[in-house]
């Protein structure tokens, strides 16, 4: 006899945990009210295909994957907290239909959830979570910048909401032994430092001194296969005459520094909107790579010279551009100052 949920909920309550474990197995109709009864330190929000959970103890989180609806695209939960066990679970046995996947843990810190499970296990789930349509992590980014400005030592830290690393450059990261070919060997993290890599960046920054025709286009094009995350990309050579690429999802964050929130619905591949081009005239090559991999750009700006100095840029006399790849651009403003 097939009984109303509300009348198996009361009668569980009155049971012991290892007596309602048995009832789970019992039929199907009891399946269902002996796990909500198990698991009633969790609070649930169900939709057609996305479940809402505040959860209280870790192991509650299987239940939530019990009861996510067959075709569930969308989790999203509140832990206290996430043990390094978990969070091999969350990676192994998430369903495959899950494209959506939000995680809070709201009663540990920063720095003290990092220093309980390892920045190993922290990263590695960040990096699962990457692989979904979209994921959010409160806290969790990724920035790196390079820099030959910088010593050579290298360091990972967390500042805030987010994880940099920072790496001064070896001209031998840059060139080969003959010092006129760039290779491009970055000092990426790796296994021996983290589970960090290319990636999972979000934010990529280099800063140099060195002046060669075609580094800073191979660093674009470095940068535009190997990151899928990226957000904001900046490319700046301060050798005489200076060149800048900066690459962004919005007009304001050209001109802002820091790193932001991940947000996956804005990459910048396929939803870039701004680039910055400056202290020259991109070729057709770099036109190109741009539109390939930034086919949405709405607004870009080449600039030649130096404001208030004289102009050590060479300005081509006849040049010719063809920008009708770009079907979304709006504007093209090319600044000349002498």
């Amino acid at each position: 006899m097939n009984l109303p949920n509300e009348i198996y909920l009361q009668i569980f309550n009155l049971l012991d945990k290892p007596t309602i474990i048995n009832c789970v197995t019992v039929c199907k109709d009891w399946t269902l009210p002996a796990f909500r009864v198990y698991y009633k330190d969790i609070t649930i929000n169900e939709d057609d295909d996305a479940l809402v959970a505040s959860v209280y103890y870790e192991e509650c989180f299987k239940y939530c994957l019990w009861i996510l609806p067959l075709d569930g695209k969308k989790l999203f939960v509140t832990f206290v907290n996430v043990s390094a066990n978990y969070i091999e679970y969350i990676v192994k046995y998430l369903p495959q239909s899950v494209e959506c996947l939000d995680i809070i843990i709201n009663e540990i810190d920063l720095y003290d959830w990092i220093d309980e499970v390892g920045i190993d296990n922290a990263l590695k789930l960040a990096e699962f979570m990457r692989k979904l349509s979209s994921a959010f992590l409160e806290w969790l980014s990724c920035a790196a910048s390079f820099s030959d400005f910088r010593s050579v030592h290298n360091f990972m830290k967390f500042s805030g909401e987010y994880l940099s690393f920072y790496h001064g450059l070896n001209y031998a990261d840059l060139f080969d032994d003959s010092g006129e070919e760039p290779v491009l060997e970055l000092a990426v993290p790796d296994r021996t430092i983290s589970v960090v890599g290319l990636k999972v960046i979000n934010d990529f920054s280099f800063l140099m001194c060195i002046r060669h025709t075609e580094l800073a286009f191979k660093l674009l094009k470095y940068s535009l296969i190997n990151c899928p995350h990226l957000q904001s990309l900046a490319i700046i050579d301060l050798h005489s005459p200076p060149q800048e690429y900066i690459l962004s999802t919005n007009s304001i964050d050209v001109f802002r520094k820091g790193v932001k929130k991940y947000d996956p619905s804005t990459v910048l591949t396929g939803t870039s909107k701004v680039v910055k081009l400056k202290g020259f005239i991109p070729s057709q090559e770099c036109l190109d790579l741009l539109s390939c991999y930034l086919p949405d750009i709405q607004i870009l700006t080449c600039g030649i010279g130096r404001r208030g100095r004289s102009n050590d840029s060479e300005v081509p006399q006849n040049y010719v551009v063809d920008l009708t790849q770009f079907k979304s651009l709006q504007k093209s403003p090319l600044m000349l100052f002498f």
